[in-house]
């Protein structure tokens, strides 16, 4: 029971939830590049890395009542749930937006202040044009990582539901849940 839930919930948050951790260590190293950083700065960031892993994890108890199951059904070749784990996964997908929202607000941030700096301090070497080129490609890779938990988490609340066929839907579940971890890589 536990295992099932953790596979669910528990595991499933820590993507989105590391990614918002990068996106918010990527701004504060930008915001604050000028100001003398502390050597014990990794200190802090895996203080707040253990605490979001930590909401993960009770986020993960709290669905291991035996009221909160999630089945698994051969014959729907899908997860039937037993009630109260319709809620868990509500808030767990409004969470995991939440992530991409909070996510993509640190990243614009961080685009438009190193846009600012390249303005002022316009400097036209061939390193500057590599680390901005670096940094184009980081953006978007992070912005793509940002919305896969959030898609996934629609397709498997909403999207599902469209059409009631077990095979579309087994298909669908299959290839958003696969998918996801695999782009995330």
């Amino acid at each position: 029971m536990l295992v099932n839930q953790m596979v669910s919930y528990g595991i499933y948050l820590l993507g989105p939830v590391t990614q918002l951790l990068i996106s918010i260590n990527r701004l504060m190293v930008i915001v604050f590049v000028k100001k003398s950083i502390q050597q014990n700065n990794q200190k802090i960031t895996v203080a707040v890395l253990i605490a979001f892993w930590v909401i993960s994890i009770v986020i993960t108890g709290l669905g291991a009542r035996d009221t909160c199951n999630v089945i698994y059904i051969p014959e729907l070749l899908n997860w039937f749930s037993g009630g109260c784990d319709d809620n868990l996964g509500e808030a767990v997908m409004g969470f995991v937006i939440l992530c991409a929202i909070l996510s993509n607000i640190c990243n614009l941030i961080v685009v438009f202040k190193l846009a600012m700096t390249t303005k002022k301090n316009f400097l036209d070497s061939e390193s500057v044009r590599r680390r901005q080129a670096k940094s184009k490609k980081l953006f978007i890779q992070s912005c793509i990582q940002d919305w896969l938990f959030a898609i996934d988490s629609l397709n498997s609340t909403y999207i599902d539901l469209i059409y009631d066929g077990v095979i579309f839907r087994f298909l669908l579940d299959i290839f958003s849940n696969l998918m996801t971890p695999v782009l995330d890589g």
